[in-house]
């Protein structure tokens, strides 16, 4: 006859379900810990290319690389005056993309850079550093360019800072939104050596003083020196507040000279495609007089990254001075 009776080994069935209901939570729980790895794991390859994951670095620091160098092929192109400036940059592009390409692949990166497209703009210089900033009729006071609404790459060399102090007065260099809307940068002999530099806004005004000596130098109004040495006038307000080529005057408006016999040396600005040069500039390049020659305001490259571990694409814009763009410029 069968033994009926419960032997000790043996579990009843409602503790075999309670077995089956706990392995089923701690199955449950092993899947929401999965799912929690698996979000994570796509989570980090989303805010890859935003830096905060290992390897993105690289990406982004080429990045910054490429778009200096982007930078100094629209100058470099801009100043050989060529009749097709973009064109021209298209097969400088070629050829940065292919270096940039080879030394990234020494070091296990894929680098894809690819013209996209450039945005017209007229360069206005003057290359003679023996003559003064007067236009070709010898005017003193006049418009480099009126209608602008963006200007870059401004750089003022003084060839001759004896110059500075044989004219009455100092040389401005503005931007002219209205009678009561001016941006401008005066200069002025200070005696010893030394040149005053003093920066006028719509709501402020700021002076710095700088040794020269007797040597050339240079006003690079995009970084913000005098003769290599830091200008705090030409980058920020007398309260401290960052400060930019234009800053609070409204579009469009003109570039002016002022008491332009008082300064000796050469200079150079871009500005863009709405913008009219005055007729008193040579049309195309000239040793002697000021001119003005087609050139290029920006350039747009196509960027792609790619290593084992990220995946980075974007357009690139570059444009000399981009950093230091007229208030409101994008």
């Amino acid at each position: 006859m069968a033994d009926l009776t419960e032997r000790p080994n043996e579990r009843t069935a409602a503790e075999r379900g309670q077995l089956i209901l706990v392995a089923a939570v701690v199955l449950a729980i092993s899947f929401v810990g999965i799912a929690v790895i698996v979000n994570s794991a796509i989570f980090t390859e989303n805010v890859a290319t935003r830096g905060d994951v290992p390897g993105s670095e690289r990406a982004l620091d080429h990045r910054y690389e490429t778009v200096q160098n982007l930078e100094s092929l629209v100058a470099t192109v801009n100043r050989q005056h060529t009749a097709d400036p973009a064109t021209a940059a298209q097969t400088a592009l070629a050829a940065l993309a292919r270096d940039e390409g080879l030394v990234q692949a020494s070091s296990g990166g894929v680098v894809d850079i690819q013209f996209n497209d450039t945005t017209d703009g007229t360069r206005i210089a003057q290359d003679a550093g023996t003559r003064n900033f007067t236009d070709t009729n010898a005017n003193l006071d006049w418009t480099v360019a009126d209608g602008v609404e963006r200007v870059r790459a401004v750089e003022i060399n003084v060839t001759d800072p004896g110059t500075l102090s044989d004219v009455s007065g100092a040389y401005t260099f503005q931007l002219n939104g209205s009678a009561d809307n001016i941006w401008s940068v005066s200069v002025a002999d200070a005696g010893s050596g030394e040149v005053d530099v003093e920066v006028d806004t719509p709501s402020d005004q700021a002076l710095c003083t700088r040794d020269v000596g007797t040597a050339p130098f240079e006003i690079n109004l995009v970084e913000g020196t005098v003769a290599g040495e830091p200008c705090p006038a030409l980058d920020r307000l007398s309260d401290g507040t960052e400060m930019w080529l234009g800053t609070g005057i409204t579009t469009p408006f003109a570039v002016e000279f002022e008491n332009a016999a008082a300064i000796e040396g050469n200079y150079s600005m871009v500005i863009d495609d709405g913008g009219t040069p005055s007729g008193n500039l040579t049309a195309g390049p000239s040793d002697i007089e000021p001119y003005q020659t087609d050139a290029i305001y920006s350039l747009s490259a196509d960027y792609g990254y790619y290593t084992d571990g990220v995946s980075y694409e974007t357009v690139l814009r570059a444009a000399p001075g981009e950093s230091q763009a007229l208030a409101g410029d994008p």
